[in-house]
């Protein structure tokens, strides 16, 4: 018999049988995999966008770094 109390939009159970822990283990496995999912596919899409090497459509940095260097290329003097 355990005991169940509601703090916000959690439950806090004082005794856990063995099945309810491995559930709330396995839950907590999910949950994580999930958030590392998410995590990579942002990554993923932000580092997609910023150092693209497609010549069609390259990434920001990529796209300011040959800016740069076509500035310093030019070797313009100032008069």
């Amino acid at each position: 018999m355990s005991k169940t109390r509601f703090i916000g939009a959690t439950v806090a159970t004082r005794k856990v049988s063995g099945q309810v822990r491995a559930r709330f283990a396995g839950q907590v496995t999910v949950e994580y995999v999930l958030l590392l999912v998410v995590g990579i596919v942002i990554w993923m899409a932000i580092s997609q966008g910023l150092v693209s090497r497609s010549s069609s459509s390259p990434g920001l940095v990529i796209r300011e770094w040959r800016s740069i260097l076509l500035f310093i290329g030019n070797d313009t003097i100032e008069k």
